[in-house]
């Protein structure tokens, strides 16, 4: 999205709009050279994509982008027209548009824009985990942001308003965990993101305070595609109808600043298992779908959690490096190049662990348990990266590498897992009943390198790795 949909009106004052829909104009010659087009124009929207179909005039007016301060700036008013067409065979069609006109000068950017809003306030906080009962200190490095959509009696989606931690309208704006955002007349549907500088928090799928469970207020958490491309950030989609103001919305700032940790408000979290991470099915008995792409099988009495130490070593000065370890079925029919879950993270003194699924049985279709080797596909997001070793034992397990049908770059590297383990393979493994547990052991273990651990206090980032990678940026 160009631009923060901010406005600065006759009084200097500073101003949201909701967009119905923004276009850039490109003009080309016959070898593909740009020309400077200039002149007078009008631009048209259909009626029913701003909800007007039954009515003469609307608020939404066109609106061009200031390339030098980032704002949109008034263009014109729009005005009503109706285009008839027929085409063979058919009978005589007519559509409504709203018309606007401008000049072009040297702005190439347009939009269609509503700066008539409904503004209200939610609450959102941040949290040290998911049990939701540590609140973090509310820091200026906190970026939340907001993302409300109009639907019109028709059920089209009219427009969207992107707000955050500096929006405003007026004098009235966001501050410290009461995000200024718009409400319809009667109801408010939006999706929430929140991050730092350390990348995105985890949604929580209640909501934080004393009271989990407010009439007419829904929270989920939306799933991410089983993709490589999937976005880092999870997502909260919430609808609350009829409006209120006693949390998690509110009306004004006032009752929203005023009100207490214990009153309701949506709840976004650190991860402190891993940066980013992502299941398509966490374990058998919480899945009704899915259920032969477990991450936890569970086909035994014992969770089995798997580690992989990556080492990324910097050519240039980049210190640190985000790591994608993605998990795929690789022998099973069910399950062959079907993603069982993502796992990123960044290295810390060169080195990271990552969580992957390890081979082993699955609950297959047929609700048979049966064995799957498991594929690992490794990214690193930088520039000019290789593989420059593998670990000895790891080295005949490696398969050619092939992108995925929604990514065209294919991995640095990607092997079967093997059910062995230890620092000869840079592979790093626990059981035990608790998942959580199991989890911290074998985490530990690759941290320290060793397989014989439970708690590692002190990192070793120089050896036992899997894989050693050289980027140069």
């Amino acid at each position: 999205m160009v631009g923060d949909l901010t406005f600065v009106d006759n009084n200097g004052d500073v101003g949201s709009l909701e967009t119905f829909g923004m276009f850039h104009m490109e003009f080309n010659d016959a070898s593909g050279k740009e020309l400077n087009i200039k002149g007078d124009v009008n631009m048209a929207i259909r009626a029913d994509v701003i909800g007007k179909e039954l009515e003469n005039s609307t608020t939404v007016k066109l609106w061009s982008l200031n390339p030098s301060s980032g704002r949109w700036e008034y263009e014109s008013t729009l005005e009503r027209v109706s285009s008839s067409r027929k085409k063979r065979s058919q009978s005589q069609q007519s559509t409504d548009f709203f018309v606007g006109n401008t000049s072009i000068t040297d702005r190439y950017w347009f939009n269609f824009d509503d700066d008539s809003l409904n503004f209200c306030f939610v609450k959102i906080k941040a949290y040290a985990d998911s049990n939701l009962r540590e609140p973090l200190e509310w820091l200026n490095t906190f970026e939340p942001s907001v993302i409300s959509k109009d639907i019109s009696e028709s059920g089209m989606i009219d427009g969207r308003v992107l707000t955050g931690s500096s929006s405003s309208n007026f004098g009235i704006g966001s501050k410290d965990d009461c995000i200024l955002t718009v409400c319809r007349p009667s109801n408010f549907h939006a999706y929430l993101f929140f991050e730092d500088q350390n990348g995105a928090f985890s949604a929580s799928p209640r909501l934080g305070g004393s009271n989990q469970n407010v009439p007419g207020v829904t929270v989920k958490v939306k799933q991410l595609a089983d993709t490589i491309e999937a976005t880092r950030s999870r997502v909260i989609e919430t609808e609350v109808e009829p409006l209120r103001s006693n949390g998690p919305l509110y009306q004004s700032d006032t009752e929203c600043l005023s009100a207490s940790d214990t009153d309701p408000h949506y709840a976004f979290y650190q991860n402190e298992i891993s940066l980013f991470e992502y299941s398509v099915c966490e374990n058998v008995m919480s899945c009704t779908e899915n259920r032969h792409l477990a991450w936890f099988p569970l086909t035994g009495n014992m969770y089995r959690a798997w580690y992989i130490k990556v080492q990324v070593v910097p050519v240039s000065y980049v210190k640190e490096y985000t790591v994608r370890v993605v998990s795929k079925g690789g022998m099973h029919q069910d399950t062959m190049g079907k993603v069982f879950g993502i796992r990123e993270d960044v290295t810390s003194s060169q080195s990271v662990c990552i969580e992957f699924k390890g081979s082993g049985n699955i609950i297959a279709l047929s609700n048979f348990s049966e064995l799957d080797v498991t594929v690992i596909e490794i990214y690193v997001q930088g520039t000019g990266c290789r593989v420059k070793t593998t670990a000895d034992g790891l080295e005949q397990y490696r398969i050619t590498p092939v992108p995925s049908n929604n990514n065209q770059t294919p991995p640095l590297i990607s092997f079967e897992t093997p059910l062995a383990f230890g620092d000869n393979f840079g592979l790093y493994e626990a059981e035990n009943v608790d998942m959580e547990t199991a989890k911290s052991i074998a985490k530990s273990r690759c941290e320290c390198s060793k397989d014989d651990i439970r708690n590692c206090e002190t990192p070793d980032s120089e050896s036992g790795e899997a894989v050693v990678i050289e980027c140069f940026s």
